[in-house]
C-alpha cells in the first residue's frame, strides 16, 4: 500500500509494477558484480532467471519482535514473500511468469486464523490501527450470503506485546507490527505453499503516526491487507485503474506473477468492468467507506466455501 503524506486531497494505496525485462546472456554478467547490487546474490540470480528487473525488487532482513530475522523478498509492491519461496519459484520455458501468488489457506488446518497485534515498544501499532483491525476482521468474519451460511475461515484478535510471540509456534497465524515500510501504507505476504497465511503485516510507521487518518480509511487498508494475507490479488491488477482514477498513475499498468480468476467471479476489465468499489483494487483515496464490496464477499465465498 502506497502512501503519500504531503499531497492533498487523498492517501493512496498501490503496488510497484514489476517491469518485463529481456534477460540477455549479456545480463548473466551481472552477477559478476552482486557486490554491488542492492539484492544478495542468490536473490539477484533468481530475479535474472525469472527474467525480472532486478532494481524492482526489494530484500529485507526483517526483524521480529522474538528477536527472530527473517529474509523478506519484495516484487509485488504492498506484498512480500520469504526468501526460500522465492528462490524456490520455477523456472518454466515458455511462460511468461511463474510466481504464484494464488496459495490458499488449509482451513482444515487453520481453521480459525488467530491474528496477534502488537500494541507496545518500537513494534507497536497505534490505538487507531488497533481498532482498523478490529473492524477489518468484523468485515471479513460478518460475510454471510442469503442462507445464512458463512465462509470457511474466520479470525480471532489478541492484543499484546509479548517480545516471545512467534508465528511458527501454532499459536498466533498473523503477526501485525509497525514498521518503516516507505512509501507504502501497509506491506503483507500472501498464503506461501505450506498454505499457512501470510504471517507478517507491516503498517508504516509514519502511516501508523498520523492522527488525521479516518477510521473508514483505516478499516479500508487493515481490511486490504488482510485479504492478501489469506490469498487475495488485486481486483485491478490488469490495468490499477483505481490508481489512474485517484491521479497517481498517468496510464494503465499491469502487476506481474502468477494470476489465478477466482472461479465464479468476473475479472476487472478496462473500460467494461473495473469494480471501483472493490477493497481489494491497488489505490484509494478518502471516500472509502471501508467496507467490502458484494463482489468481494462473493470471491470469499468461492475461495473458502461453506461446509
Amino acid at each position: 500500500m502506497k502512501a503519500n503524506f504531503f499531497k492533498a486531497g487523498a492517501l493512496f494505496v498501490a503496488s510497484l509494477v514489476v517491469l518485463n525485462t529481456s534477460c540477455s546472456k549479456e545480463e548473466e554478467n551481472t552477477l559478476e558484480n552482486a557486490k554491488t547490487s542492492h539484492l544478495p546474490q542468490n536473490v539477484l540470480k533468481k530475479a535474472l532467471e525469472l527474467e525480472l528487473d532486478p532494481e524492482t525488487i526489494g530484500y529485507e532482513d526483517v526483524e521480529l519482535p522474538n528477536g527472530t530475522i527473517v529474509g523478506l523478498v519484495n516484487t509485488l509492491g504492498d506484498t512480500s514473500i520469504e526468501v526460500d519461496e522465492f528462490l524456490n519459484i520455477p523456472v518454466i520455458e515458455g511462460e511468461a511468469r511463474q510466481y504464484r501468488s494464488a496459495n490458499l489457506v488449509d482451513t482444515d488446518t487453520y481453521d480459525v486464523i488467530d491474528i496477534y497485534v502488537y500494541n507496545g515498544g518500537q513494534f507497536g501499532v497505534s490505538p487507531i490501527v488497533q481498532q482498523g483491525v478490529l473492524d477489518a476482521v468484523e468485515n471479513w468474519n460478518n460475510t454471510t450470503d442469503l442462507t445464512f451460511l458463512r465462509p470457511d475461515i474466520e479470525f480471532r484478535v489478541t492484543f499484546g506485546d509479548d517480545e516471545t510471540i512467534n508465528t511458527n509456534d501454532g499459536v498466533y497465524e498473523i503477526l501485525i507490527v509497525k514498521r518503516n515500510v516507505a512509501p507504502f501504507l501497509a506491506q503483507s505476504m500472501f498464503p506461501g505453499t505450506n498454505n499457512k497465511p501470510g504471517f507478517l503485516i507491516r503498517v508504516n510507521t509514519a502511516f501508523n503516526d498520523n492522527t488525521n487518518v479516518g477510521s473508514d480509511f483505516m478499516e479500508h487498508v487493515m481490511t486490504h491487507e488482510i485479504g492478501h494475507a489469506i490469498g487475495f490479488r488485486h481486483t485491478d491488477w490488469n490495468s490499477r485503474q483505481s490508481c489512474v482514477d485517484v491521479g497517481f498513475q498517468e496510464e494503465t499498468s499491469i502487476e506481474t506473477g502468477e494470476v489465478n480468476l477466482i472461479f465464479g467471479t468476473l475479472p476487472s476489465i478496462p473500460g467494461i468492468l473495473v469494480q471501483e468499489d472493490s477493497l481489494m483494487n491497488a489505490c484509494l483515496d478518502n471516500s472509502t467507506d471501508g467496507e467490502l464490496s458484494s463482489r468481494d464477499k462473493d470471491a470469499l465465498f468461492f475461495l473458502y466455501p461453506p461446509y
